[in-house]
Parts: C-alpha cells; sequence; structure tokens
C-alpha cells in the first residue's frame, strides 16, 4: 500500500470533516452547513460508505477526504496529505511534496541532533557531571540503559555545546532552528541546555527530534523541553516508543507512564513495552502514533491519587451537561467543571480514538512506577494484570467519592458518569454502562438511554465516527477507483484519445489523485510536463497509471466506453445522495427549500437515459467480471 492510499484509508472522513464542520447523523450519513458558501438549510452531506462529501446546494461541490483539505484550507495535494498523514500518526515514507533543499534541511537538523545527543552522553563521564552521575545511582540506572537511552550531560557553560558542534561544522543559524541556542536580546546565542541531565527524544525511526533536560540544582524550571523545531513538536513525541514497539507488538498492548525515568527503569527490569507522553495528557497525534502498532490494549499506569483527582471525569463534557440542565456559568458546580476540563485527561476519548480497550493499573498510592519497580518488579506486574477497564475505573472512582444510596449521590453521579458514557462509541459498552449505571442508581434504562442520546448531539455536533476494525475491508473496496485508473491509463498511453472525445468532466473522478492527474493532463502537451504541473506527491502514483499494461486494440472504443461509465457512476451517485438527502430533510423543508433540491433532479435524469442511450446495453467496463489489462 501506498502512503497515499494508506492515508486514505486511515483518515475516517466523518471525524475529519467533523472538525471543520459541525455535522448531525442523518440516517446512514451526516448532515451540516456547507463550510464553502453561506446558507441557512443544511445541504453538505457526508457519506462514509464512500468517504465522500457533497454539497447539494450553491457551491455543488465535492470529492473525498483529500480535496476537502484542499478547499478548506486552500493547499495543494501534498500539504493535504502531510497534512492528513499527521493526524493518522502516519509517518510518510518520504518528506513527499517537498523541495530538495526542504529535504536536505530537516536531514541537517537530524544530524545536528544526533551529533548533540553524543556530545552529552561523552560529557556524562566529565568531573563536572558527578552530580548528573550520582541521581542517576540513586534512581538505580545502570550503565546499559545509560547506553540504550543515550543519557547524557550538558556542561554549566554557556557555550559548550555550541562550541564542539560550530567545530563539526554546524553554523549557529542551523543551531537555532534546532532548539539547541537561544539568542540573547543583544543577539548573541548561548546553550539551551545547561547543567542538566539530559534525555534525547527519538522518533518512530529511532532519529533524534529533540530533548528533555532535568535539572540538578534548585534552578527553574525542573524539567525543560526543547522547544518546536521542523523535527520536534512534543505533542507528536513519545519517549521510547522507538525501543518499545517491537515488544509491544509481541506483547499486543503497551503501558504508559509519565516520567523519563520510569520509562528507563521499567525497561531496565523487563518491561520494554513502556512508553511516555511529552506532557500530562495523550494527544491525538500521540494516540495515532500508538495505533500505528495495531495493538489490542493500552495500559496507563497511574499514581492513584493523580487519577483520581487530575485525570478522570472529564470537566468540558460535566460542564455541557450543567448547561443542559440550566445550571449557570457562575454556579459552583461550573467553576469546579472549568478547572476539571484543564487539568482532565480524556480517557474515553482516547479509547474512542484508540480503536480499542484501555484500562488502567493503580499503583501503590504515593509511588512512582520506577519506586515500585524497584522495590518489588512483581508488584509493578502484577498491577499490570490487574488493570481494569477504564470506564469500571471511572465508576470505582465516582462511586468511592459519593453515598449513592441517596438521592443527592444518585444525581451527582448520573450528571458525572452519563456524559463520560454517553461518549463512548462502540454500542454494545455504550449499552453496558448504562445499564451499570442504571444499576447504580435505580434510575431507568430507558431514560438514561435517551439522555445520553441527547447528550452527544448536543456535546459533539461533530459526531467523531471511528470504523470499527471489521470494516476495513469494506472500506478499502469504497475506497479503490479501478475504473478510474484504466480511464487515465489510456489517456496517458494514448493522448489523442481525448480529442476525439470531449465528454469527460473531472467531477466524474470521486478519488483526488485522479482529478489531479486529469486536470495537468489538460493542461500539458505531454508527460514530462504533466510532472512539472503535478505535486510531487504524486509523481509516483502517475508512474504506476502510465506504465500500466493495457491490451491494445479498439483502444478508442475502450476509452469512449470508459468515459460514459465514468459519467453514468457520477449521475448515479449525484441523483442517489440527492434522494438521500432530500429523504433526510424532509422534516426541515420549506417550500424554497423542496424546489432547489427537487429542481435538478429531473435534469439527472435525462442524462442518465442519454448516457444509456449511449452505452447502447452492451456489456460496459467493469461489469459481468470484465477485468482490466
Amino acid at each position: 500500500m501506498s502512503d497515499i492510499e494508506e492515508v486514505k484509508q486511515r483518515s475516517d472522513i466523518v471525524e475529519v470533516i467533523g472538525g471543520y464542520v459541525p455535522l448531525a447523523k442523518s440516517g446512514r450519513n451526516f448532515r451540516g452547513l456547507c463550510p464553502f458558501h453561506k446558507e441557512k438549510t443544511p445541504s453538505f452531506f457526508v457519506f462514509p460508505d464512500r468517504q465522500s462529501w457533497h454539497c447539494f446546494g450553491a457551491c455543488n461541490a465535492g470529492g473525498d477526504v483529500f480535496s476537502f483539505i484542499m478547499k478548506k484550507e486552500g493547499v495543494g495535494f501534498g500539504d493535504a496529505l502531510r497534512t492528513l498523514a499527521g493526524r493518522a500518526g502516519i509517518t510518510l515514507r518520504e518528506r513527499v511534496g517537498e523541495k530538495p533543499e526542504e529535504k536536505e534541511k530537516l536531514a541537517r537538523l537530524y544530524q545536528i541532533n544526533q551529533a548533540a545527543a553524543q556530545y552529552f552522553h561523552e560529557a556524562l563521564g566529565l568531573p563536572a557531571a558527578v552530580a548528573a552521575r550520582q541521581y542517576l545511582d540513586k534512581r538505580g540506572v545502570n550503565q546499559k540503559s545509560v547506553a540504550d537511552f543515550l543519557i547524557g550531560y550538558a556542561p554549566g557553560g554557556h557555550e559548550a555545546l555550541k562550541r564542539s558542534l560550530v567545530e563539526l561544522g554546524y553554523g549557529e543559524s542551523d543551531l537555532l532552528l534546532a532548539g539547541l541556542l537561544v539568542k540573547g536580546d543583544d543577539g548573541s546565542t548561548y546553550d539551551r541546555f545547561r547543567n542538566r541531565l539530559m534525555f534525547p527524544i527519538f522518533d518512530f525511526q529511532g532519529r533524534v527530534t529533540g530533548f528533555g533536560g532535568r535539572v540538578l540544582d534548585n534552578a527553574m524550571p525542573k524539567y525543560l523541553n526543547s522547544p518546536q523545531t521542523p523535527v520536534f513538536d512534543k505533542s507528536r513525541s513519545l519517549y521510547a516508543v522507538n525501543l518499545a514497539r517491537e515488544a509491544a507488538r509481541q506483547a499486543d498492548s503497551v503501558v504508559l507512564v509519565e516520567g523519563y525515568l520510569d520509562v528507563i527503569i521499567a525497561h531496565q527490569y523487563g518491561f520494554q513495552n513502556v512508553i511516555a507522553p511529552m506532557g500530562t495528557a495523550l494527544t491525538q497525534w500521540q494516540i495515532d502514533i500508538i495505533k500505528r502498532l495495531r495493538l489490542g490494549n493500552l495500559i496507563l499506569a497511574l499514581d492513584p491519587d493523580a487519577a483520581g483527582e487530575k485525570a478522570m471525569l472529564r470537566g468540558l463534557d460535566y460542564k455541557k451537561h450543567l448547561e443542559t440542565q440550566g445550571i449557570l456559568d457562575d454556579s459552583p458546580e461550573v467553576k469546579d467543571a472549568d478547572k476539571l476540563a484543564d487539568e482532565g485527561v480524556d480517557y474515553i476519548d482516547t479509547e474512542n480514538r484508540f480503536g480499542a480497550e484501555v484500562r488502567v493499573a493503580v499503583l501503590p498510592a504515593g509511588e512512582d512506577p520506577d519506586e515500585v519497580i524497584r522495590r518489588d518488579a512483581g508488584v509493578f506486574k502484577a498491577c499490570l494484570e490487574a488493570a481494569v477497564p477504564v470506564m469500571d475505573y471511572v465508576f470505582d472512582v465516582v462511586k468511592a467519592g459519593l453515598n449513592v444510596k441517596t438521592p443527592k449521590g444518585k444525581t451527582e453521579a448520573t450528571l458525572r458518569l452519563l456524559p463520560l458514557v454517553a461518549e463512548i462509541e462502540n454500542d454494545t459498552r455504550r449499552t453496558h454502562y448504562l445499564y451499570k449505571l442504571a444499576d447504580m442508581t435505580g434510575t431507568s434504562y430507558n431514560k438514561l438511554d435517551a439522555e445520553a442520546s441527547l447528550s452527544r448531539l448536543k456535546s459533539r455536533p461533530g459526531l467523531r465516527r471511528i470504523p470499527p476494525p471489521q470494516a476495513d475491508r469494506d472500506l478499502k473496496k469504497a475506497l479503490s477507483s479501478p475504473l478510474e485508473e484504466y480511464c487515465l491509463t489510456l489517456l496517458l498511453k494514448y493522448p489523442d484519445l481525448m480529442a476525439g472525445f470531449s465528454g469527460l468532466d473531472r467531477e466524474y473522478f470521486e478519488d483526488t489523485r485522479h482529478r489531479e492527474i486529469f486536470d495537468a493532463f489538460r493542461r500539458s502537451k505531454n508527460l514530462a510536463e504533466m510532472r512539472e504541473q503535478l505535486d510531487e506527491a504524486l509523481h509516483d502514483y502517475l508512474d504506476h497509471l502510465a506504465n500500466a499494461s493495457v491490451k491494445a486494440g479498439a483502444v478508442e472504443g475502450k476509452f469512449k466506453q470508459c468515459a460514459l461509465r465514468l459519467r453514468e457512476n457520477y449521475l448515479k451517485r449525484v441523483a442517489a445522495r440527492r434522494g438521500q438527502a432530500l429523504a433526510q430533510a424532509s422534516g426541515e423543508v420549506t417550500p424554497e427549500n423542496l424546489a432547489e433540491l427537487q429542481q435538478p433532479s429531473q435534469e439527472i435524469s435525462e442524462r442518465l437515459r442519454e448516457v444509456e442511450r449511449q452505452l447502447g446495453g452492451r456489456q460496459r467496463p467493469g461489469q459481468g467480471g470484465t477485468r482490466w489489462t
């Protein structure tokens, strides 16, 4: 599978568009106000089955997930690909679409970071690093772990690293771009990291992208990370993911802890599927990186106080639920919800996005993972084995703080738990916890189910949707378009075909790649010109189409049949989706809306009849088992 195909398959169009446009469920599809023109009645539809979108209003635009990002962000195909790849946690095999000099700049930054990591690692043996070595000894870090994680020391001088790297041929501007230097008010530069224990941060491929530094005195901040650079983004980084990925695959699970030393000690004692996010909460990017490992379990190893007080009940959803109950913004409940929103970790949404079970391993009170492991690794192992589903843990936390035998306690439990249960995407799991809440509070299941449905609509207008694993095959089939590929292959091999047939339009191509290639074909005289006009991200795919084999003979007839079939498919798609839109909007249709929706239907029917007449009832390309060769 190519990068483009993988990105498209793993980019759920409802989730992507829902981040830009509030969508509401409408039958099997989703509907909202078109983001590309002003309208009062929603005419913009997203079709999950085909992973496509279409506006039946004034702009009449449509396409796939790439075309939406291109149109909404005003970018080319390569930038849209990179945006979606980042969302999906996919590292492109090459940084497609970038100019050679940009690729060289990124490669140089990786080299600089590697050189800096090696410098820090060697500096750990200096006499000045005695405090750093003592700290590692105190925390139980052995020499193998120091080498495996390339732990180092940043000397206390202002220009120690700077001098070393400049001697290797790197300029100050390069070091500033890498985040290793800081520019002072007077324009001079100095080392960002000084007198700190250094932890290099590696990406999925094992390249050094940045650093975390811990103080060895009373300086602040206690931990200092590299700033965001072209190769480092804290929100997209996971500490030790390069070392943990194989062990995680073998164990079918990954364990998340909070600190560098927690990870290092875990690996040192044989728990090699342990990683840490670069912050207090998991981000979408980090979850997507973990999803690339295709694991069945994500275990959160947490201190019970932190888990219960800071990382549980989603303040944001709790606040929204309070608002639906008419509770005022200045009430104590809403103020408390604001605090929870600032501090909380959205574990329910984490589970939804992860697409598999998230469990919580509760550690002994007051002990960090590394302390538990060093005291007794068996205890840590037992905690992991006893990990409970995250929602069960949330129930336990809430129940422990309330008297659910009283009306007040039951009401409070419902207020806190129902918005979270409503967030669960999996229908079976959501039903299970609705019954559990009903049993806890003595409330009717049907009443809770109705309130949960309302909560989902009000709190999540985008209605994020994650296709279940069993839908992968159907999704891949929906995203394939062999007829479009064959038509373009014919054009690339026999360019004169277009001169004898003008009835082919870019809108007939659902796949944005094919639209881009078709547009370039119409603007170019030959394949070389097409390559110049196309984004570099599409060059390999263009070569694939141009080099595909086709049987010689009767190519004019084959092309005409292809083009007519593409037109027929396009008209059928528009007709079907317009019918769905009309049916699903029937409750909100005004006489003006009805006329607007119905008016094009007759025209589409007439165009379809004309295409069918031209096809003449003969065997059509792609039907009856016809294989394109």
